[in-house]
C-alpha cells in the first residue's frame, strides 16, 4: 500500500510522521511525498489554537479533494479532542486517538485485512 504521511503542528507531530513513516516502510508500505499517489493518506492533527485545527480541517479535505480514491485516518490532537467532528470530514475512514497512535501501523493493517477478507466472501 502507498501511503502519504502529513503533519500539521508542533515538532512531536513532526517526528511521530517520520516514525509512522519508517513503521509503514517496516511493514511493507510505501511511503510516498505525494498524495496523488497514495492509497491512504495519513494526517497527524493540531488543535492547540482554532487556527490550528481549522488548518487540519483544511488539510484534511484538501487531501481528500486531491485524491478521493484514498483512505484517510487521521490522528493527534485535532482527532482526540473533536474526535466526532473529525469522523464527518468526508473521506476519513479511521480516527486514531493519541492512546493509540503507536499501534497506527498495526490497525491500519488489520483493517485492510478484514476490507480485503470482507471483499473476498462478497465476490
Amino acid at each position: 500500500m502507498r501511503v502519504h504521511l502529513a503533519s500539521l503542528g508542533c515538532n512531536l507531530n513532526y517526528s511521530e510522521i517520520d516514525m509512522l513513516a519508517r513503521r509503514f516502510g517496516r511493514a511493507g508500505h510505501q511511503p510516498v511525498s505525494r498524495p496523488k499517489l497514495a492509497d491512504l493518506c495519513v494526517v497527524n492533527s493540531c488543535a492547540v489554537t482554532h487556527v490550528a485545527a481549522r488548518k487540519s480541517r483544511q488539510l484534511i479535505r484538501r487531501l481528500q479533494r486531491t485524491n478521493s480514491q484514498a483512505s484517510i485516518v487521521v490522528t493527534g490532537c485535532y482527532a482526540e479532542m473533536l474526535l466526532e467532528e473529525v469522523s464527518r470530514i468526508e473521506g476519513v475512514e479511521l480516527v486514531v486517538g493519541n492512546d493509540h497512535k503507536e499501534q497506527l501501523v498495526q490497525i491500519v493493517g488489520q483493517r485492510q485485512e478484514m476490507k480485503e477478507a470482507s471483499s473476498t466472501t462478497e465476490g
